[in-house]
């Protein structure tokens, strides 16, 4: 069996707005815990204290190097490392689509994941929504939704809802607002009486274990930091990574994943005694802190981002969940043959484990 070590940077929860947290990554290893004290002992030999940790490494520049090195010795065997990357504002607007626009458009006779639609209104509304109607305004409106979904409250529900039937917008935008304001339409305050969670952990952890075995043929061993947000849902996660699950492939095109996913174990863990999820933490910091340094201006005074993004950009794979100015079937590669519905299926072992 092989054992993937987990850990996560930038976790704020159903907070998708956080502004010193903009993007959420999940970090995997696949290796053994020997090797990884191996590679611990290498690389971090000189770092005083039992535990690693990227928040602190990171802050002096001789232990930087330390984690520079760390990432170089891993990009000669890039297999090793998976990411998840999300881009938490584009997936509230992901949400959006998804838990407003998709029900109305269905009961229209339209399958909204069908050659990734869905995805293309994504992209379309995070790009043209700001231009048409300022960024003062895309704000608000996302604000105002992420906290209806949060709260359920008839309050919140009028916050969200009532300013797109009474005030003006550009027509380009008006045309757009259309697709939201639809739901209200069909369904009013009973669209939020299902089950509707903003937190993305769990779903990001199960695509990146798929991940996985698409590339492994072996069962997997799952070992994550006891706090991480892993620990809180672990019911939901055990329903769905049951190894007893019939044998069914669901999803859409290119996004399609193998029932039942093959973690065999999950063990919540405390990093402090396992150097696996202190390499995992260092993996997700520095990821992360890459990222920023490539969407946020690509400050030529920050060299240690620099470095970190020249390796993590070109060396491991990576799922990301980020905007793209791509809207058809062809550019988004989503023009492959469908499987089974994924969020009947997921729904329904939910409803049946929970």
């Amino acid at each position: 069996m092989s054992t993937i070590f987990l850990d996560e940077s930038g976790y704020t929860g159903q907070d998708l707005l956080n502004v010193t947290q903009p993007t959420f990554t999940l970090a995997s290893l696949n290796l053994p815990e020997p090797d990884c004290i191996e590679l611990k002992n290498k690389f971090f030999n000189k770092v005083q204290g039992a535990e690693l940790k990227y928040s602190s490494l990171s802050r002096r520049p001789r232990q930087q190097n330390f984690i520079i090195n760390f990432l170089k010795e891993l990009s000669y065997k890039p297999n090793l490392v998976k990411f998840v990357i999300a881009h938490k504002q584009y997936v509230l607007v992901t949400k959006m689509v998804e838990i407003l626009i998709e029900p109305a458009t269905y009961e229209d006779g339209l399958n909204l994941y069908d050659r990734g639609a869905n995805i293309a209104l994504s992209n379309l509304i995070h790009y043209t929504f700001p231009v048409f109607g300022g960024e003062v305004f895309f704000k608000k409106l996302l604000i105002n939704f992420q906290n209806m979904i949060r709260l359920k409250t008839k309050e919140s529900y009028k916050a969200f809802f009532e300013p797109l039937f009474t005030q003006d917008y550009p027509q380009d935008l008006d045309e757009l607002l259309t697709y939201l304001r639809v739901s209200h339409t069909k369904f009013g305050y009973g669209l939020l009486e299902d089950y509707s969670s903003l937190d993305i952990a769990t779903s990001c952890t199960l695509s990146l274990m798929s991940y996985w075995q698409h590339d492994l043929s072996e069962d997997l061993i799952l070992i994550h930091d006891n706090s991480s947000a892993m620990a809180k849902d672990r019911r939901i996660w055990d329903v769905l990574v049951d190894h007893s699950l019939r044998p069914i492939e669901v999803g859409y095109d290119r996004r399609k994943t193998q029932f039942p996913i093959r973690v065999v174990e999950t063990h919540p863990e405390d990093s402090k005694n396992w150097a696996g999820l202190q390499l995992a933490d260092i993996l997700a910091g520095a990821f992360s802190r890459s990222v920023k340094w490539l969407y946020e201006g690509q400050n030529a005074d920050d060299d240690f981002g620099r470095r970190l993004a020249e390796i993590c950009g070109e060396s491991f794979d990576c799922l990301p969940i980020w905007p793209q100015r791509e809207f058809t079937p062809e550019q988004m590669g989503t023009t492959s043959q469908n499987a089974a519905d994924p969020l009947d299926y997921v729904c329904s072992l939910l409803m049946q484990n929970l």
